[in-house]
């Protein structure tokens, strides 16, 4: 567990995650936004 706790570098790894969490929002906001569903027809669902 030593060895392994030794090897851990905090910098590397926050670097890591703030390039991950970067790319993550990129794709986030290049997605396009999803459609926008027709409203259901309420008084025709209710006659059925």
């Amino acid at each position: 567990m030593k060895k392994v706790m030794d090897t851990i570098q905090p910098g590397d790894l926050y670097r890591k995650i703030q390039g991950l969490r970067t790319q993550l929002e990129r794709m986030a906001l290049s997605k396009a936004p999803a459609p926008v569903k027709v409203p259901v027809n309420r008084t025709f669902n209710s006659s059925i």
